[in-house]
């Protein structure tokens, strides 16, 4: 199969951990990020979020998202060591919808900024200062989907040698009260009483995405290959009655992604999604593990990082993509290929199809001293 860029690096912050390595080992211990929030709801009582605990309780909004992110792309960049001073780099900030829409007059003024505007003003200072003022920045305010609707571009930019590396940085959070508000007010938000929704969640995630040469002149060990990436939107929204049964987006959204895996006679057996606990989502993922049989084998394992996660908005690609860099780097995955995938509020659905590559392989077979053992179950549900 083709590949389209490979993953050098990674950064993350959780409620499970602070870095990435934190993150991936305490998800396989079964841990849940879930506690007790300074933000109330409709009845006065305090809301369960999956939140950093590391972060004030009383900091939300844009400001949160800032101190979210930042040490992510301290994590992820200052794997570039020195090199960073000297390198192309283009960053993909990846945030949910609602930051490119005003949320206060002050957004409405002609000089004003709008939230997604100022939450890159903020990140860009900061990568500029790890590596060189020539970093650039484009920012993507749509939702879970968004990075496949450049990650074909980001690697055009890689082929042609007009970037060497590129930084996607994405970002969510539910800690703020206009947001559960919003999510209570329409019913979504997860409680005893209401089990078909999502339980509030953040996160931030950052990928440095390379060509194999580059990553080798870093001295960084690319631990997954990006083959194919699908999108297409769904009409099912949460604010409208289709029915999500139909997943006529999704599906072709990963037949899209499935086909060069299919045309090199390949399979996956290990899938990942940005599902919470609402049914249209689970509705979602039935459709499409019973439609793309022809592309998995057994055993199959099915992982939703979101049900300890808490929901992962944006950030959901870059999280999943995380979690499978961090397997695939210490022998944890339960197959060598992967399907995973996510969905925006507005409708895109976003498949991608990775892999873990030769030299990924090999760099695990060194450190443990022989051939890498057979693939290890990590915590999931068997879907077959």
């Amino acid at each position: 199969m083709k590949t389209l860029a490979v993953i050098s690096g990674v950064g993350a912050v959780t409620s499970l951990g602070l870095t990435a390595p934190q993150t991936a080992f305490v998800y396989r211990t079964g841990h849940v990020g879930m506690r007790e929030s300074a933000l109330l709801d409709q009845a006065g009582e305090k809301i369960t979020l999956c939140s950093v605990p590391t972060l004030d309780p009383w900091l939300a909004g844009e400001a949160r998202l800032i101190q979210l992110a930042l040490p992510a792309l301290e994590e992820a960049l200052g794997q570039l060591g020195e090199h960073a001073k000297s390198l192309r780099i283009k960053v993909y900030l990846c945030v949910d919808e609602w930051l490119a829409a005003p949320r206060s007059p002050a957004d409405n003024a002609a000089a004003g900024q709008l939230p997604a505007q100022r939450v890159a003003s903020a990140l860009l200072f900061r990568a500029r200062s790890l590596a060189h003022e020539n970093v650039t920045i484009e920012t993507r305010a749509d939702g879970p989907g968004a990075p496949g609707l450049f990650l074909e571009q980001a690697w055009e930019l890689l082929n042609v040698n007009a970037a060497d590396v590129i930084v996607i940085l994405a970002v969510h959070s539910d800690y703020d009260p206009l947001i559960v508000s919003e999510l209570e007010q329409r019913g979504r938000l997860f409680s005893s009483d209401h089990l078909d929704g999502l339980i509030g969640g953040e996160a931030a995630a950052c990928l440095l995405l390379t060509t194999p040469r580059t990553a080798s002149k870093l001295g960084l060990t690319p631990h997954v290959a990006i083959h194919s990436v699908g999108t297409a939107y769904e009409r099912a929204r949460p604010d409208n009655d289709d029915s999500a049964y139909e997943a006529a987006g999704l599906t072709v959204a990963s037949r899209r992604a499935l086909t060069p895996l299919t045309e090199a006679k390949l399979k996956c057996g290990w899938l990942l999604a940005d599902a919470t606990y609402e049914m249209r989502e689970v509705y979602e993922w039935q459709a499409l593990v019973t439609r793309s049989q022809r592309a998995l084998e057994l055993p199959q394992q099915g992982d939703f990082p979101a049900h300890r996660l808490g929901h992962l908005g944006a950030a959901a690609i870059p999280v999943l993509l995380t979690l499978i860099f961090e397997a695939y780097r210490r022998g944890a995955a339960p197959h060598p290929r992967a399907l995973l995938y996510a969905g925006s509020d507005a409708g895109l659905r976003t498949v991608l199809v990775v892999s873990q590559p030769d030299d990924s392989k090999r760099a695990l077979e060194r450190q443990q001293g022989g051939p890498p053992p057979p693939v290890a179950s990590t915590d999931g549900a068997k879907t077959a």
